[in-house]
């Protein structure tokens, strides 16, 4: 079996990749988008951002709204709260959409 070098470098790179953790059996990977709010509420948004990539419905709208509570000024807070009651992009539309 021949193992190709491309896919030994990716495998590595996903080792070395720390995952996000809010308690102990939260593995949702890393996910991290830079925004123009407090500290604080980048850590959250990175979270609510990770949950939202990882299909985890509705937590990740709990999540974004976490981080509007943390930075009221913090816009993409709100565009994760949009983003997150989209239907799923993977599985087709939804008979009907609760919001």
């Amino acid at each position: 079996m021949r193992i190709r070098p491309a896919a030994t470098v990716l495998f590595l790179i996903g080792l070395s990749q720390p995952t996000m953790s809010q308690g102990p059996h939260e593995h949702l990977g890393v996910a991290h988008l830079p925004v123009s709010c407090t500290p604080a509420a980048q850590v959250q948004f990175d979270r609510a951002l990770a949950l939202l990539h990882n299909f985890i419905f509705p937590q990740d709208v709990a999540a974004f709204s976490e981080v509007a509570a943390t930075d009221s000024t913090c816009a993409m807070a709100q565009w994760g709260i949009a983003m997150s009651r989209r239907a799923n992009p993977l599985i087709g539309p939804a008979d009907s959409l609760t919001l």
